[in-house]
């Protein structure tokens, strides 16, 4: 059975009013991000282990300081609006830099997204 064709305007406006939170922890601590996210019905995150480009530069500019040699995870969570904030406030709560995590959080505006064919 053919899949029926969604308009992309549909397929876009369903992102509408979603942000993504994007959490840099440190190694190990990317589970600990998800389970706080699914207090707030997140069901899904992607993860990722990484490491950080000229990170003593960018994180002295933050007045962060850094083991370059520690790894980092990062994960991409997407939210509705009505709950970012406090989807945000708790991962802080629980993953923010005053946490063995020690996590830098960002959320950033869904205006669109594209691929999902």
């Amino acid at each position: 059975m053919e899949k029926p064709a969604i308009r992309e305007a549909e397929r876009v406006e369903s992102f509408n009013a979603r942000n993504a939170i994007l959490a840099v922890v440190a190694a190990g601590h990317g589970s600990g991000v998800m389970e706080a996210a699914r207090q707030f019905s997140a069901k899904r995150g992607s993860a990722v282990r990484m490491k950080l480009a000229d990170s003593a530069d960018t994180m002295a500019a933050l007045g962060v300081s850094v083991k370059t040699e520690d790894g980092k995870e990062m994960v991409l969570i997407v939210a509705p609006d009505e709950v970012t904030a406090d989807l945000l406030a708790e991962l802080n709560r629980q993953c923010g830099l005053q946490t063995e995590a020690r996590g830098v959080l960002f959320t950033m505006a869904i205006k669109s997204v594209s691929g999902l064919d």
